[in-house]
This record gives C-alpha cells, sequence and structure tokens, in this order.
C-alpha cells in the first residue's frame, strides 16, 4: 500500500518512501517463502508422530508416540477426512495427542481439526 501524499508531508520524504520499501520487503520475504513451499522444503511445525531428518520426515521411532496415533489414523481411514475423523473422536470422547511446544511432553486433549 503506497503512502498518501499527506503521509509523506507529516512524516517527510524519508518517512513517505520508507512505506513502499517496507511492502517490497515483505513482497520479497513472502516470494522466498513460497519457493521454499513449491521445493517442499518449508515445515512451519513438525505434525505429532513425525521427526526432521536433515531435510525429509520421517515416522517418529518411540513406539509409545506411534500408539498413541495410531487410532487417529485408523479413524481418519474410517472417515475419509480429517474433517469427519474430527467429529467422529469428538462423539466418542477419544483424546488427541498434542504438544504445546516442540520438543515438550506429549499430551492428550479434545479432538480439534488442527490436532487431527
Amino acid at each position: 500500500m503506497l503512502p498518501d501524499i499527506a503521509d509523506c508531508t507529516t512524516y517527510g520524504l524519508k518517512g513517505g518512501v520508507s512505506a513502499p520499501e517496507l511492502s517490497l520487503i515483505r513482497a520479497r520475504m513472502e516470494g522466498g517463502k513460497r519457493n521454499t513451499a513449491l521445493r517442499g522444503e518449508l515445515y512451519s511445525r513438525v505434525p505429532i508422530g513425525f521427526v526432521r531428518d536433515g531435510s525429509t520426515l520421517r515416522k517418529d521411532p518411540d513406539a509409545r508416540i506411534q500408539a498413541a496415533i495410531a487410532p487417529v489414523f485408523a479413524r481418519v481411514r474410517q472417515a475419509g477426512s480429517a474433517r469427519q475423523a474430527t467429529m467422529l473422536l469428538r462423539e466418542a470422547g477419544e483424546d488427541v495427542p498434542s504438544r504445546r511446544h516442540p520438543g515438550g511432553p506429549l499430551e492428550g486433549g479434545p479432538a480439534r481439526y488442527e490436532r487431527v
């Protein structure tokens, strides 16, 4: 968004020019993120049950975690979609494993679409 002429007089010439520069920088950053995603290398958070191995994801070797997420995958296969599986898990009152922060302890909580 370009600044209004009134903004240039309020902030001075330098302040008025910096607003378009900020939007250009933001656009370049978004473009970089998009290119990283197109290469398949963009990870915001690793899902429960997976660990990052270099630039790839693999199943978590911890048997306890695999046992915790197996019912969720079974419900997704049964329902055909994550949304339907979420509804089935809620109706059954089953907890879904989650972590508050990366590397934190595994906790159970009510089924939400983001978790499933």
